[in-house]
């Protein structure tokens, strides 16, 4: 059993190319990943901004970073 649990052990081992291959794939997802996800912070804080724009004093309170520049009345 164990001569045969090595033996398909040995059959499922990769080619050092496709070891290779497969580090590749992986870190061009990574990459892909990252950007999507720099893209998508920027789509969401674009998406803020857009919404305190058209909200106003009413709505949404405005994030601390876009705070100082639309001038909000004091209550």
């Amino acid at each position: 059993m164990l001569e045969d649990l090595m033996e398909l052990m040995m059959a499922r081992t990769l080619h050092p190319g496709d070891v290779e291959e497969r580090q590749q794939r992986k870190e061009e997802c990574v990459q892909v990943r990252t950007r999507l996800k720099r893209k998508r912070t920027e789509m969401e804080s674009e998406a803020r901004r857009n919404l305190t724009l058209r909200s106003g004093s009413g709505g949404l309170p405005p994030p601390p970073a876009s705070s100082s520049s639309s001038p909000a009345p004091p209550s």
